[in-house]
């Protein structure tokens, strides 16, 4: 009889918390056809950065970006800062490629530090952080504060409603 008891015991939480277990967080899902250039205008306003043309991207910061159909760069050109973002849309879903380049590219700035900017500006390049939001590739050359609301902001203009 104790048996039965605990068997049904066990089968009464079982019943009772397995559809519990199914009302975690859905995936967020995140829009698809907003551009790069939207998103730095939307999102960077008070960073007050300069975009990067097509030479300067490929020849001056070896970014091939094939592998995206939308994508913006916005730097500091004047003064000693190295405060930069991006902004790349992946072709279809698949972000590795972007995000390869974009590694390969923070990797090589960090190796290629030549002290040209002031020293206090090096934990900007050393922390840079990329991320991958839905089918975008942001990265940021910042502040600590800087990048977290520069991030912060992207998510939440891409979030589908």
């Amino acid at each position: 009889m104790k048996k039965i008891r605990l068997i049904a015991l066990v089968c009464l939480l079982i019943t009772v918390l397995l559809p519990l277990s199914a009302c975690g967080d859905k995936p967020v899902q995140y829009k698809t056809d907003v551009s790069a250039q939207a998103i730095i205008d939307n999102c960077a306003d008070e960073l007050q950065l300069n975009p990067v043309d097509e030479d300067y991207l490929t020849f001056r910061m070896a970014l091939d970006t094939s592998a995206s159909d939308s994508y913006a760069v916005y730097v500091q050109n004047s003064g000693t800062t190295l405060d930069e973002i991006g902004v790349f849309r992946a072709v279809g879903d698949d972000t590795a490629a972007l995000t390869e380049m974009i590694e390969t590219y923070l990797k090589n700035r960090n190796d290629e530090w030549t002290g040209m900017y002031l020293v206090e500006e090096y934990p900007k390049l050393r922390d840079a952080e990329y991320r991958v939001i839905g089918k975008y590739v942001v990265y940021g050359i910042l502040s600590e504060e800087a990048k977290a609301q520069f991030f912060t902001a992207v998510e939440s203009y891409l979030k589908a409603d």
